[in-house]
């Protein structure tokens, strides 16, 4: 089918971008012209076609025409990141370089390529993957400073080291600044165009994202844009800052009280925004997302929209000013041009992330409310998984299909909160494990099934985040299971039982999660809990529990739950509720769990348990039961009474 250039384009950019986007949300993209010429059906048809980013790469081809460009540009070494110019968990996959570069699909890593060798970090959760996946890269953990610590130890003495500096965080720049002067090297800041970029520019590299912007209302967000800017401009004059530089697209995208559907399974739309103390406020972004109601509702606000081109040129212009910038967030080249033209830069910790952490009302409401959906959904998948994969004739696959089938049942689901892991046997044992179609594997008798998973909810009435696992067992569980099992639960009721103070600290709260466990010698390689948006990142910081979070907490934070255990090759174990900070009498914070599914009680050690874990356990039940049996009926109404019966 013939295609206007302009139309082809619009499709090319909406096919890039959220791939749970539906035909209906897309089409106001397309004007009346391009809708009256075609056909949605046909519309619909070549925007699928027209979807490149899951092209079979030669990687090892592409990490030598990567070297071929770094000798082009003097270097003997570069560092490609996950991350990208927006500080993306998911980043659109025209931006996703680490995997273009490397193969490997993890939501964490960096690689550093040399002449002579190429090695890729990760963390713990991704060891076995990131092997499988990049073989021609040496493998190392992506510990703190470990690739300063590396470099320290193999870089070419003298050499040169090449970064982004579009994507680089100020951070980071002024780290591998330091590790080259220690050693003697030179570094180079690629102001323009990176090798990394420069060899998939050649290879057909996707589209930026296309997806409409749409406004949530002052009704669900609780608080209105209005209120949200005073908050920040107050802030910016109390500590004599003329502006606030933001990259961070949650932040963005929580003070306009805007979402959009760019990426996978986050609510944001690919933007920079800068923030004036008068007042004004400057969104730098690709004009044809945001609809001209949406424009002229700006123009009031104060609000000059931008084309996102423009952000480097409008940092340019600027004289004599204090910028603020958080300094993990911010590229380098940022910094660099506000610098060149005599105006101070300040670097301090971006002031939206700590307001969009602490849930208002309405947001609390609105989580309780998707959570009580997302209930829902979950508990007619369990009853599936109970009742039609135990006898070993059903996948993961399947699994997924049918999981993401029930949540699609309600009209305000708007796609996972990130890649669902559904992990049968030994592939419970990866800690974020992503099935494909090599790895995909039958659901075994006698064994373990993990499967983490969470939506987007958004409608007119309520929007939320979820994120939760459970760990069923398929025929019957060894008693190893079953020890296991009940130690991570015993770490996960731990954290509802313990007070919160003033100073009590992200490290004592996961040393508590894992307490139970460390007692048989056992433990698991990645953080208790992170902190989760309200219709925004399922991992939002700053907050979190584990040994890496320093963030204080603070009354209405919702955060994760999920101690869990690991045997490499057999089974995993996580157990997972998303919960909420609430102020007790006592003046200390507690945990209140907001998700509602049961806790498969055929995997507990009743022996294990003290008679607080077992009040617990049988209170959190009696919640599920009451806030979900009224939704459900027939045999899953009937499961869910047996599933929460106290034990």
């Amino acid at each position: 089918m013939y295609l206007p250039k302009l139309l082809e384009d619009k499709l090319k950019g909406i096919a890039h971008a959220d791939p749970s986007l539906q035909t209906q949300e897309w089409l106001p993209l397309l004007n009346r012209q391009e809708r009256r010429d075609f056909k949605v059906e046909n519309l619909a048809l070549a925007k699928n076609q027209l979807f490149t980013a899951n092209q079979n790469i030669p990687y090892e081809e592409v990490l030598e025409e990567i070297r071929a460009e770094m000798k082009a540009q003097g270097l003997d070494g570069f560092i490609v990141f996950r991350r990208d110019e927006f500080n993306n968990e998911y980043v659109p996959y025209c931006n996703d370089r680490l995997k273009f570069a490397t193969g490997f699909t993890g939501s964490a890593g960096a690689a550093l390529i040399m002449q002579d060798r190429a090695v890729l970090f990760t963390d713990g959760r991704y060891t076995l993957q990131a092997k499988e996946q990049s073989p021609h890269f040496e493998q190392e953990s992506i510990g703190k400073n470990a690739i300063s610590q590396w470099l320290r130890k193999n870089f070419i003495e003298g050499g040169t080291l090449g970064i982004d500096a579009r994507v680089i965080s100020i951070s980071d720049d002024m780290n591998f600044r330091r590790v080259m002067r220690a050693l003697g090297g030179k570094y180079q800041s690629i102001e323009d165009v990176s090798p990394v970029d420069k060899v998939w520019n050649n290879r057909n590299r996707p589209p930026m994202p296309l997806s409409p912007v749409f406004e949530i209302s002052d009704n669900v967000a609780g608080l209105s844009f209005f209120d949200k800017k005073k908050l920040i401009v107050d802030y910016l004059k109390k500590n004599d800052y003329d502006c606030l530089v933001i990259n961070d697209l949650p932040s963005i995208a929580w003070l306009l009280n805007w979402r959009g559907r760019d990426v996978p399974c986050t609510p944001i739309f690919l933007s920079y925004m800068v923030v004036s103390k008068a007042g004004s406020i400057s969104v730098f972004i690709d004009m044809i997302k945001v609809s001209d109601e949406l424009q002229k509702s700006a123009a009031p606000k104060q609000i000059t929209l931008l084309p996102i081109e423009e952000f480097y040129t409008y940092l340019g212009n600027m004289r004599s000013v204090t910028a603020l910038m958080d300094a993990n967030e911010v590229p380098a080249l940022a910094k660099t041009i506000l610098e060149k033209n005599g105006n101070m830069v300040q670097l301090g910790k971006n002031p939206i992330a700590h307001l969009k952490s602490k849930k208002n009302d309405k947001e609390k409401s609105n989580i309780k409310k998707a959570h009580e959906v997302d209930g829902v959904a979950i508990v007619k998948f369990l009853h599936w998984m109970d009742t039609q994969a135990q006898d070993g004739s059903k996948t993961e696959k399947e699994a997924e299909t049918v999981l993401e089938f029930f949540r699609a049942q309600n009209s305000a689901y708007k796609g996972p909160s990130f890649e669902s892991i559904v992990g049968a046997g030994p592939n419970g044992a990866i800690i974020h494990y992503r099935v494909s179609d090599k790895s995909n594997r039958a659901i075994d008798q006698n064994s373990l099934f993990l499967c983490d998973s969470g939506a987007q909810y958004c409608s007119d009435e309520f929007m939320g985040t979820t994120d939760i696992t459970r760990t069923l067992p398929i025929g019957t569980p060894s008693d190893e299971m079953i020890e296991a099992f009940t130690r991570v639960l015993k770490g996960h009721i731990a954290l509802y039982m313990m007070p919160i103070s003033k100073e009590t600290t992200p490290a004592d709260i996961d040393a508590a999660a894992r307490k139970s466990l460390k007692e048989a010698n056992l433990d698991y390689a990645h953080g208790t809990g992170h902190g989760v948006g309200c219709y925004l990142g399922v991992h939002e910081g700053p907050i979190g529990i584990g040994k890496s979070y320093t963030a204080p907490y603070d009354e209405g934070m919702i955060l994760s739950n999920e101690p869990g255990y690991y045997k490499e090759g057999e089974f995993g174990i996580r157990i997972e509720n998303l919960v909420v900070t609430e102020k007790d009498t006592d003046g200390n914070l507690y945990l209140k769990s907001l998700t509602l599914a049961p806790i498969d009680h055929r995997l507990i050690k009743k022996d294990l348990l003290d008679q607080a874990e077992i009040k617990w356990l049988n209170e959190y039940h009696a919640t599920v039961l009451e806030k979900l049996s009224p939704h459900l009926e027939g045999d899953a109404k009937t499961w869910l009474e047996t599933m929460t019966k106290p034990i």
